[in-house]
């Protein structure tokens, strides 16, 4: 797997021995968070039976450039799968191209197909009716998974899907998307692959009716892949299932890829290179520095927030890493072994890894900036990613800043997994309780997400408070058999040594309480160098994004207090 970028879009190549190439047609916003570690997974299934593979991010998200202000996205959009098979055709020396879309991206591929060549195969994964009915469930989804909270402003940038903003003229050209253009096509093959109880591939199928093959097949497993990003359990039968019916018949080719260099994108202040670390480049990620050199010699590091990619929830991390790099200051968000980018076939289960020890890792990103000149590294994360970045902390000294947002663990234990457990059984079971409601008319969808947006916080506020409750006597059992508290000595271990932590939290965030538990109300009182905000109308993952806008303002005044003083081989650094 190789970093690529064409046309302002950055993306992942991933070689094999055959003729046969694939571009992937991801979804977008909350449906392409869920399914990235998914999509990598079926990445890496294709290369292993001889298939080239392409995924990568359409302009204007993820890591490529571009913002969701811009116009003309529909049609910037698939024009960057055109050129993604062109890259494929050029550079990976194959003879045919298929196409894999998910959601959004099964219309985006079809309307993209007509200007591709050799098109062999239009693999369709839980395609929508239309972009009207996408963008209506799509809407639907958004006000259960991520209620308003507190005001926000819509201004000129229309409607928002779980943070991830959609301009008017961009939701209305989605509207426009039908399949209509399939009538123009030379007749490939088309794969259906349902999501599990709906009649929705049924109704997609019959306006196929015309071409000679067509086949439907359940892609079981669906509901539990896009529930949640964290919660998301890649459906690995169903995947290899895709990979041996896009890879049937692979023949391989003479020649080996001529791959060109992989250059940084150069936006406006701002340079970002794709890296690999590690003897094995198991950790992905983007480097991103300001424009034209000019930097400090320090840098900070965004972690996963759970099985959230790398670009952050409503890409917040991209946002605020090229903000920084703006005003002088480096960054690098990589996805943790596992995680996004970083995932591999029998890498264990997202909500494994979030109990896992990642110091070591962690440390290795560590040397790896030491080894180009960084000498005063910060460390960024929110909820899990938080809980990381709090123990690399205390196993590294070279860590002089530390931004914990919403963190919901200090100490992991039993209790937490089994919370964690139990909130991920029920998402996936959530999913397919919304979408069976939403597969119906468009009237009776729209009372079903009312009843279901008044319903689920209900339900969940009822799960809440009881695990609050288990939590609490967990912590004050800890407290009575341990001789001192692991978290206020952790805290003190960091701070005493001069690195500077702030904590964010959103207004009556979990983790709030969770604090209060481990520190009592005053602790934080006598920690020196630690300081604490509270962001207003915010939910745990900043949906909201005045709450993404004002994290990022105290991100960049906590990392431009810096002055350092160095004792030995260490940094010690202290607020100027």
């Amino acid at each position: 797997m190789v970093p690529v970028n064409f046309e302002g879009c950055a993306g992942y190549f991933h070689e094999a021995a055959g003729r046969r190439g694939v571009v992937i047609c991801g979804s977008f916003g909350f449906e392409e968070i869920c399914a990235r570690k998914s999509v990598v997974l079926l990445s890496h299934e294709l290369a292993a039976r001889g298939v080239n593979v392409l995924r990568f991010d359409y302009f204007g998200t993820g890591d490529s450039l571009g913002g969701p202000l811009d116009r003309d996205q529909v049609a910037t959009w698939t024009g960057n799968i055109r050129a993604a098979a062109a890259w494929l055709r050029s550079h990976a020396g194959v003879s045919d191209i298929s196409l894999v879309g998910l959601r959004l991206g099964a219309l985006l591929a079809v309307n993209a197909a007509d200007g591709i060549e050799s098109l062999a195969t239009l693999a369709l994964i839980a395609p929508p009716v239309s972009g009207k009915a996408w963008l209506r469930e799509s809407l639907a989804f958004s006000s259960m998974i991520a209620p308003p909270v507190g005001a926000t402003t819509r201004g000129e940038a229309g409607d928002a899907l779980t943070g991830y903003r959609l301009t008017a003229e961009t939701a209305g050209a989605i509207k426009t998307l039908d399949w209509q253009s399939l009538t123009a096509l030379a007749d490939p093959s088309i794969l259906i692959m349902a999501r599990e109880q709906m009649q929705e591939a049924q109704r997609v199928a019959a306006l196929f009716a015309g071409h000679a093959h067509v086949e439907v097949l359940p892609f079981t497993g669906y509901g539990a892949m896009m529930c949640d990003p964290t919660a998301s359990e890649p459906p690995m039968p169903t995947l290899r299932l895709l990979a041996d019916k896009l890879a049937a018949g692979v023949e391989e080719r003479a020649s080996v890829s001529l791959l060109p260099p992989c250059l940084p994108l150069a936006g406006a202040g701002f340079v970002e290179t794709p890296v690999q670390i590690g003897a094995d480049g198991h950790i992905n990620g983007v480097l991103c520095r300001p424009a034209g050199g000019d930097e400090r010699r320090n840098i900070v590091v965004f972690f996963n927030a759970g099985g959230i990619p790398h670009t952050g929830w409503a890409r917040m991390h991209v946002d605020i890493a090229r903000k920084l790099a703006c005003s002088g200051t480096a960054s690098l968000r990589i996805d943790l072994p596992g995680l996004g980018d970083s995932a591999r076939p029998g890498d264990p289960s997202t909500i494994a890894i979030i109990s896992q020890d990642l110091s070591g890792q962690i440390a290795a990103v560590n040397d790896w900036l030491n080894e180009r000149g960084f000498v005063e590294i910060a460390l960024a994360g929110s909820c899990s990613g938080a809980y990381h970045a709090f123990h690399a902390a205390l196993n590294d000294a070279r860590v002089d800043r530390l931004v914990l947002l919403n963190q919901v663990s200090f100490i992991w234990s039993a209790t937490q997994a089994m919370k964690l457990a139990a909130w991920q059984k029920t998402k996936a079971r959530e999913m397919q309780t919304r979408a069976s409601a939403l597969d119906s008319d468009e009237g009776q969808a729209s009372e079903a997400a009312k009843l279901m947006a008044r319903l689920f916080p209900i339900a969940k506020k009822f799960a809440r408070e009881s695990l609050e409750a288990m939590m609490t006597l967990s912590a004050m059992a800890n407290a009575m058999l341990a001789k001192q508290n692991a978290v206020e000595a952790a805290f003190h271990a960091i701070a005493g040594r001069g690195t500077r932590i702030m904590l964010v939290y959103s207004e009556n965030d979990a983790g709030l309480a969770e604090l209060d538990r481990q520190l009592g109300p005053d602790g934080l009182d006598a920690l020196p160098g630690v300081s604490k905000h509270i962001l207003a109308n915010a939910d745990h993952m900043l949906t909201q994004p005045e709450a993404r806008e004002e994290f990022g303002e105290l991100v960049a005044r906590f990392l431009d207090q810096r002055s350092t003083v160095r004792t030995g081989a260490t940094a010690a650094t202290h607020a100027a």
